[in-house]
């Protein structure tokens, strides 16, 4: 039951995210608007980490399998590609690094903050 209570949380948080965006007409994904209205309610404590964790836990360890369909469908899609592997490897070999970097400055921006605050 507390797995299905998780679920209808997120869902629910998810589907208000869609409505903002429906409503408003903000160019921003309705899933990415649920992501920051469950920060924000995490962040004010409406919402604690216990009432969602379970779900995120196994949704965070199986996130592999979300990425299968999009696989499938580039595959379906290799005649379309075919003219411009090239450029997608390029794109994708230049996001990677920049990401890997964002990540990295990221990351040590937080600790350093971290550290500051335990001073």
């Amino acid at each position: 039951m507390k797995i299905i209570k998780e679920m209808s949380l997120i869902l629910g948080i998810y589907f208000m995210g869609e409505v903002i965006k429906v409503l408003t007409g903000l160019p921003i994904p309705g899933n990415i608007i649920g992501f920051v209205l469950l920060l924000a309610l995490l962040l004010m404590k409406l919402l604690k980490v216990s009432q969602v964790e379970s779900v995120t836990t196994f949704l965070l360890e199986n996130l592999t399998f979300f990425f299968i369909p999009s696989g499938v469908g580039l595959l379906s899609s290799f005649g379309l590609l075919q003219g411009s592997v090239l450029k997608l490897i390029l794109v994708l070999t230049v996001t990677t690094f920049l990401t890997m970097a964002v990540a990295g400055i990221t990351t040590q921006a937080v600790l350093r903050a971290g550290a500051r605050r335990k001073k």
